[in-house]
């Protein structure tokens, strides 16, 4: 893990992701008002203008207790990114006060030796010329009032301390040399141009399938926090991976229960998040857990994904702990699932034995050299004919329909325009059935393809 990085530490609900998105001027974190939200440690990429950068990471509260498995993991990878920090900015809350708990994790943090800025939040609406004290009783020299709901005292903290400790002790690397290492890294204020090739992947499915597993698994480290209990990814987190001199984006996604079922307005949070996050992805990696029956819910997923015309393939996780008759059932039952999305891959992994798990670049790649070729309007047209040709059109009002030429609207989302005349009396069926045999002829395996027609105002024509 570098160690350029700034680290906002502190208990629960005190406002670091607020603080993190202002810092950073993108809600890359979820915020709210729920204490415990934030599990995973968000990290961002902020950039100078002479193309130096350093990483700030947003952690999770830290609580009292911590008798339970999820909280001391939690805890581990907080501690991890203090020690991987060069500067630490240690958030209380202006309306609390000094807590017991805030005294704890001060005694904490000066073990690890590292420079530290006490950053007094929720400061919008005092007069701390009486609550100077309290605050300096923590025994932290360099002390900083900031409101994020009133945008106050942040830009400054940023521009006139953050930014000059990190020139002055030369703790600065070169954003081109780190691009590819497995960090968010996003072009802050600056790089405009270096990200467009990255691939950027959302990892989507039902809570507990495995989706933080597969990426510490292809990380080969532990970068989000795994559990037993469904629900413990609450954020959507990007990690930047570098795989065979391509650069890939992975967004690990909360888990998408039925609406019907969601109960907290943190899980609601979550869900319409990981839902956003299909439609800022490139490509959706559907996650599907193989020791339970498919379900509506996943349907739903599908549909969501076509609906946003993304580029998507389905992983099935878990593969190991079927038996090869269950395996057999399993496929039987995923080919009916499959009848309606023809042009989907599948891929059979475990996340958490490592078993097939890059085998999915191969179907990531395919979908970007699909993307990048170059589909002319003569060869579309001639498959066109073939298909016509193969199936001809039935008749519309007792009359032929003609079609004539297609071209290429778009890649991204991939659709096609067909002119021709009496196009408004094709039949639903015969539309699917040109989707169905322009995927077949182009190969577009994982593209969700659209045809629109375009009728001609001459009917002689």
């Amino acid at each position: 893990m570098l160690k350029n990085y700034v680290s906002l530490v502190g208990r629960t609900n005190v406002g670091k992701s607020s603080l993190f998105n202002m810092l950073i001027n993108e809600n890359s974190s979820i915020s709210t008002n729920c204490s415990n939200f934030t599990v995973d440690s968000n990290i961002a990429c902020f950039c100078t203008s002479d193309n130096k950068c350093f990483f700030i990471s947003d952690t999770a509260g830290i609580k009292e207790v911590n008798n339970s498995n999820l909280l001391k993991k939690i805890e581990k990878n907080i501690f991890s990114y203090i020690n991987n920090s060069n500067l630490i900015l240690f958030v209380v809350d202006a309306y609390d006060g000094i807590t017991f708990l805030d005294i704890k994790i001060s005694k904490i943090l000066r073990r690890y030796n590292k420079k530290i800025f006490l950053i007094v939040n929720k400061s919008e609406n005092f007069n701390f010329s009486n609550y100077n004290l309290d605050f300096y009783s923590l025994g932290f020299k360099d002390i900083f009032f900031t409101s994020c709901q009133k945008n106050f005292g942040i830009r400054s903290l940023l521009h006139d301390h953050i930014v000059p400790f990190f020139i002055n002790k030369n703790f600065f690397v070169n954003y081109n040399k780190y691009i590819g290492d497995f960090y968010l890294l996003k072009n802050r204020n600056v790089i405009k141009n270096c990200y467009y090739d990255f691939i950027k992947i959302s990892i989507l499915g039902k809570p507990n399938v495995g989706k933080s597993t597969f990426i510490n698994s292809i990380l080969n480290e532990s970068r989000v926090i795994t559990d037993e209990y469904p629900g413990t990814t609450t954020d959507s987190t990007e990690i930047c991976f570098y795989y065979k001199n391509n650069r890939y984006i992975f967004i690990d996604t909360a888990g998408v229960r039925r609406f019907k079922n969601v109960c907290s307005k943190v899980e609601n949070i979550s869900i319409k998040k990981s839902i956003d996050c299909i439609k800022n992805s490139d490509i959706v990696m559907l996650t599907l857990d193989s020791t339970c029956e498919i379900s509506k819910q996943d349907f739903f997923l599908i549909n969501n994904i076509i609906f946003f015309e993304k580029c998507f393939f389905i992983v099935i996780n878990k593969w190991d702990l079927l038996s090869f008759k269950k395996k057999i059932k399993y496929k039987n039952i995923l080919n009916i699932f499959l009848k309606k999305f023809i042009f989907v891959d599948c891929f059979f992994i475990s996340a958490k034995k490592k078993q097939n798990l890059f085998s999915i670049f191969k179907a990531v790649n395919n979908i970007n050299i699909l993307l990048k070729k170059n589909y002319s309007s003569s060869i579309l047209t001639r498959i066109l004919k073939k298909i016509v040709n193969s199936h001809k059109p039935p008749l519309y009002n007792k009359k032929k329909i003609r079609l004539k030429y297609a071209n290429l609207i778009s890649k991204k989302p991939f659709r096609i325009l067909i002119h021709g005349n009496r196009t408004e009396g094709l039949l639903f069926s015969y539309k699917k059935y040109l989707v169905n045999s322009f995927i077949k002829y182009l190969n577009l395996k994982g593209i969700p393809l659209k045809i629109f027609f375009k009728k001609n105002n001459n009917p002689y024509v």
